[in-house]
């Protein structure tokens, strides 16, 4: 059995000092020890699955002000995090299993996370498979004459473009920009 409080506190020479330095019995000690018949939670597992979720779902990051060069290997990377994670637990509940969960939901989150990482493996190889259109005009081609209306609906042609205005020098080049939407 461990000291009185007597006796630790004659040691220690204040009292209210005692019982920060109570010394602790082996009793007290086990009950702040984990059950070694209880498994723990494998949270590599259920991390990896998030991460790995979370690759197809960074695709929506091209709509932020990300730069776009960067957003394909992310794209590649947080999978393979994800499934990298995956595997960390499924080895962990098939080294440990007296300790860890997860041997079944650890597989079978395996091959998801496989799954989703070869689909992004996939995608990033065949994204830049789109076939050039026949009929878009080449760089350095003349553009053929057309008409459209400006911002305030009055048309607007392209020679008229190319035109000089009086007294000015006619211009060498135009610059075409094509809205995809809404202005």
């Amino acid at each position: 059995m461990g000291p009185s409080f007597s006796e630790v506190a004659s040691f220690s020479g204040r009292s209210e000092n005692a019982l920060l330095k109570c010394v602790c019995t082996r009793a007290t000690l086990l009950q702040f020890m984990p059950d070694p018949n209880q498994k723990r939670t494998n949270s590599a597992l259920w991390l990896g699955l998030l991460t790995t979720v979370l690759g197809p779902l960074s695709n929506f990051l091209y709509y932020s002000k990300i730069p776009a060069a960067v957003l394909p290997w992310l794209n590649l990377a947080i999978p393979a995090i994800g499934l990298l994670l995956v595997l960390i637990g499924v080895l962990r509940a098939l080294r440990q299993p007296q300790l860890y969960r997860g041997k079944i939901l650890g597989s079978i989150f395996t091959v998801l996370a496989a799954l989703l990482f070869a689909g992004s493996v996939w995608l990033f190889i065949h994204v830049r498979d789109v076939p050039r259109s026949a009929g878009a005009p080449q760089v350095g081609q003349r553009v053929p004459d057309f008409t459209l209306p400006d911002t305030t609906n009055q048309p607007v042609s392209l020679a008229q473009l190319f035109s000089a205005a009086p007294g000015t020098a006619q211009p060498k080049a135009l610059l075409l920009v094509f809205y995809r939407g809404y202005w």
